[in-house]
């Protein structure tokens, strides 16, 4: 009975600590999605590193921070945002970086987003969004 409690109370501990870890790593996830949604360049420039692959519909290429936050705006201008929903997520092996798939809903269609993010200084910062039509 005693080697039960014992086992319940370390499972408990582990998924406890593993679970600071993850929502750790995911508040910039959740500010950059919530960015998404409301189809804000600005936010989203908070948690870029200073060069992005940005690629978006049929254009790909890498910007530094303020040019790629000018290239987000006038996509957000032209496919005004309804929705965006978070669908997949995941982390590499090592920890250092992070990657979510996402449902963009516009006015002009759906859109299937994706960016990456890479540990720098203890914050995750994107290094690579897409944006390329949904194909669900």
């Amino acid at each position: 009975m005693l080697r039960t409690y014992m086992k319940t109370i370390l499972s408990l501990l582990i998924f406890t600590l593993s679970s600071l870890f993850v929502f750790g790593q995911s508040t910039e996830t959740n500010a950059v999605a919530s960015a998404l949604k409301s189809g804000n360049a600005a936010a989203i420039k908070n948690y870029m590193a200073s060069t992005v692959n940005l690629s978006i519909e049929n254009g790909n290429d890498f910007y530094p921070k303020a040019q790629a936050t000018q290239v987000l705006s006038s996509f957000f201008s032209k496919h005004k945002v309804a929705n965006f929903t978070l669908e997949h997520d995941g982390k590499s092996r090592r920890g250092g970086s992070v990657y979510n798939i996402g449902k963009l809903d516009t006015n002009n269609g759906t859109f299937r987003v994706s960016f990456h993010l890479v540990n720098e200084n203890n914050m995750y910062l994107i290094k690579q969004i897409r944006i390329e039509s949904a194909t669900f």
